[in-house]
């Protein structure tokens, strides 16, 4: 799989920001997706990853979606690679990017119980 070109993630941003009223930051050097101050997606140069809970990361577990790594030796399990079809229009991303909304929210929830 090659690395993303920026035309593939400024669509990537496009569509996503097309579902939801997204915030979209740089963070080193990578566009990253937040739902408020909920980071929720990653765009990375391999795909989108986006947060995962223990209420949605089966569906990542059933087409065996690789974690975010963004170097050797490191992983983050909270962030998992959406499959590259999914990423081809707003109809194939709602779900998963609905379920990365859910996911970041409950997660902050939990971290703030005031939110």
């Amino acid at each position: 799989m090659s690395d993303l070109t920026s035309d593939e993630i400024e669509a990537i941003v496009a569509t996503a920001t097309a579902i939801a009223p997204l915030d979209v930051r740089k963070m080193f050097g990578t566009t990253c997706l937040y739902d408020g101050e909920a980071m929720l997606g990653i765009i990375h140069a391999s795909g989108l990853y986006l947060k995962v809970d223990d209420t949605t990361r089966g569906a990542y577990d059933a087409t065996d979606q690789p974690v975010f790594a963004p170097k050797p030796g490191t992983g983050y399990r909270s962030f998992r690679l959406v499959p590259a079809a999914a990423t081809s229009g707003e109809a194939e991303l709602r779900p998963w990017l609905t379920d990365a909304i859910g996911a970041a929210n409950r997660l902050a929830r939990k971290k703030d119980p005031q939110r």
